[in-house]
């Protein structure tokens, strides 16, 4: 009976990691050939606004905002086709008004850089090992790993380009860096049994 209840050892990490600062970028308005441009802030984007919203696909940074064609667009001429080539969007809210929408050429968007902060991280790992004594100088030992206990996935940053198709998109990877686990809208808990004889 004291062979079970001895030489037990349970440990365990837990981390929380806050979301790195961001900047929102409008890249296909770049300031010059090797600086990127911000977007002009035209309506209510505040920096608190980040929170990860899975969709069926992984899940989206930016709930309730839409990419919309930029205003500029009706600028351009139809003429060849042209207008149909404009690929700037800009970003609306809820209601369509327009928040975010690229600078005109030639000037700086209004938008701070880092203006948002990327999404946390959290994980907890726990491990459980036995040591049994099998003669003087032999320890028979099982060890159970459990990685990422808790099942939460861990988000990459989200895609900041307004002017990308996957504006405000995000992806999951295994915390572990065993593969790669896009779009996922789950964790990825594993776990690991050990067994060893120490002489």
């Amino acid at each position: 009976m004291t062979r079970i209840i001895e030489r037990w050892q349970l440990g365990g990490i837990f981390s929380w990691v806050s979301g790195a600062p961001l900047s929102i970028t409008a890249t296909n308005s770049a300031y010059t050939q090797f600086t990127g441009n911000m977007p002009v802030i035209l309506g209510d984007f505040p920096k608190s606004i980040g929170k990860v919203t899975p969709v069926t696909n992984g899940a989206t940074y930016f709930a309730g905002f839409t990419q919309v064609p930029d205003p500029a667009r009706a600028s351009v001429t139809t003429s060849q086709t042209l207008q149909t080539q404009f690929s700037n969007f800009a970003i609306a809210d809820a209601k369509g008004n327009i928040v975010l929408a690229n600078p005109t050429p030639g000037h700086l968007g209004t938008l701070g850089q880092r203006w948002i902060e990327g999404p946390t991280h959290v994980g907890f790992d726990v491990n459980l090992v036995k040591r049994a004594k099998i003669r003087e100088n032999t320890d028979f030992e099982i060890r159970v790993d459990a990685i990422n206990v808790l099942n939460t996935p861990r988000w990459q940053d989200p895609v900041t380009d307004i002017n990308s198709p996957n504006f405000g998109r995000l992806t999951a990877a295994d915390p572990t860096g065993s593969f790669q686990a896009s779009d996922l809208t789950t964790g990825t808990r594993t776990f690991t049994i050990n067994m060893r004889v120490n002489f």
